[in-house]
């Protein structure tokens, strides 16, 4: 039997361009579309992957990225976190070099 892919995505709000998420998903596409379902906020409250890559355990790695992250989240429960380029190297640097990282798949050169 195969083992479902897992997934770290860093995913760009196209509204607010310095807020992202940073959180975990199996199917990247619905995963996208869920973000991208505009009942009840403006349709131009878009988001687009800015950063995929699959790794090992996606939960236990998400929980060491919240707490390395914590400081610039941008609510204590939300997966919403400040984004410009400075913190994007950051964010990237330390998944990849999570322990449980495996392969970088998507990274976008330019996000503003």
């Amino acid at each position: 039997m195969l083992k479902e892919k897992q997934y770290i995505f860093i995913a760009q709000s196209l509204l607010h361009t310095s807020e992202c998420k940073i959180d975990i998903a199996n199917d990247l596409d619905g995963r996208l579309k869920g973000l991208n379902n505009t009942e009840g906020k403006s349709p131009k409250d878009t988001y687009r992957y800015i950063f995929i890559c699959e790794v090992q355990d996606m939960i236990a790695m998400i929980n060491d990225l919240i707490e390395d992250f914590f400081i610039y989240r941008m609510q204590k429960k939300e997966e919403l976190y400040l984004l410009n380029e400075d913190l994007f190297k950051i964010y990237i640097e330390e998944i990849n070099s999570h322990p449980l990282f495996e392969e970088a798949i998507f990274i976008k050169k330019k996000i503003f």
